[in-house]
């Protein structure tokens, strides 16, 4: 895995002074497959909790989370039904934080747009674009905005994955939105058991995106590498939703 050259990393440390930015450092993960993927996290939390207060936005995509594990290792069984790889493919994060489902579609030779609506994420997934062997795009997506989520339908996808971003009510309703505006060849949708995944559901199935037999299936997920959101060090489970192929 590259690493951030010195000259650039200090780059990254102007441009977040002058963004009121934190410091940021790496962090590697794992997944089951045996990859080895390159994030960015904040270094610490206080200081992601201090952003968000001063710019009233949202602190907890400044990490990685196990949601996002569970998305990147399906990304990963994704491509090996298609031979190991997904070139040809596009794929759309919404809700990136640190980006590892975007890494991972890249390495695997996606066509990856990764976006957010957090300054504070977009600086962490610039970071991990600078540093990743594949390129990706990095673009802001507010997916409470119709209007941005219809632009960005607009430009088509065959994958759109999201993890953790069912946390809130309103945050899972407008998630289960996108993904019938978005209306992808396969939908991935990763969560830990937030309150908002009933919601979820309920919209999805009233959109026509999911039907009643639709839900989240179960999967393990190693946590050793991650700072937060671990409720046991060796693992926690992580449902998975699938719509299409």
């Amino acid at each position: 895995m590259r690493r951030l050259p010195v000259a650039l990393l200090l780059h990254h440390a102007m441009l977040s002074a002058a963004l009121q930015i934190p410091p940021i450092q790496s962090l590697t993960v794992k997944l089951k497959s045996g990859h080895e993927l390159q994030v960015y996290e904040v270094q610490n939390a206080d200081d992601a909790l201090d952003v968000a207060i001063e710019d009233d936005s949202d602190p907890f995509g400044s990490f990685c989370w196990p949601a996002s594990v569970a998305a990147a290792d399906a990304l990963v069984e994704h491509a090996e039904r298609r031979g190991g790889f997904l070139d040809g493919q596009r794929v759309l994060e919404i809700g990136a934080g640190p980006g590892l489902a975007s890494v991972t579609a890249a390495t695997l030779k996606a066509d990856v747009t990764a976006t957010d609506v957090s300054a504070l994420s977009l600086r962490l997934l610039s970071a991990a674009r600078d540093a990743a062997a594949e390129t990706f795009d990095v673009q802001r997506l507010d997916i409470l905005d119709a209007a941005a989520v219809r632009a960005a339908a607009a430009r088509g996808y065959d994958v759109v994955v999201a993890s953790d971003t069912l946390y809130q009510t309103n945050i899972a309703v407008a998630t289960a939105s996108a993904l019938a505006a978005l209306k992808p060849r396969l939908a991935i949708v990763c969560d830990p058991g937030r309150d908002g995944r009933v919601a979820f559901l309920e919209e999805a199935r009233r959109l026509g995106f999911a039907e009643a037999a639709d839900d989240f299936q179960p999967t393990r997920v190693e946590t050793g590498s991650l700072r937060l959101g671990v409720d046991r060090p060796s693992g926690t489970e992580i449902g998975v939703f699938r719509k299409g192929r």
